[in-house]
């Protein structure tokens, strides 16, 4: 049964793993594109600000605070969707291996919940930073 498990968690790490990458990296393309379609959507309006005299930083702060509550939303769901899922991941586990200690999802739902809430933050200003920099010196110039 120890064999069995370690196979298994071995197993769930490696997939684990990549999924989270892939996540990632979807998750940001994403973010990336919106964030440009933005952008370009109000290209005449930044033009506009940018010669009444407004910063670089100032058009920009918009931008990566859009980013980040696009981000922090997606965060919001990627937990309420990992709550149904480790849920029934949690059952899964106390009825397959009984007799090992498992965390209880009461437990995991603040550390769940940060994690979530704020790379899902972190995604989104590094999407938005990405779009800014490729986009934003096109149109200031």
């Amino acid at each position: 049964n120890v064999e069995v498990f370690v196979r298994f968690y071995r197993m769930l790490l490696s997939v684990g793993g990549s999924v989270l990458f892939l996540i990632f990296l979807f998750s940001l393309i994403v973010i990336v594109n919106l964030i440009r379609i933005s952008i370009q959507s109000r290209k005449e309006e930044i033009h506009v600000i940018s010669l009444m005299g407004a910063t670089e930083r100032f058009i920009r702060l918009p931008i990566l605070a859009e980013g980040f509550f696009e981000g922090f939303f997606a965060g919001l769901s990627a937990f309420i969707l990992s709550l149904v899922v480790f849920r029934f991941l949690l059952e899964f586990l106390q009825v397959t291996f009984p007799f090992f200690f498992w965390i209880s999802l009461k437990e995991a739902v603040i550390p769940f919940m940060v994690v979530n809430i704020v790379l899902g933050g972190m995604v989104g200003v590094l999407g938005s930073l990405i779009a800014c920099n490729s986009i934003l010196k096109e149109i200031l110039k």
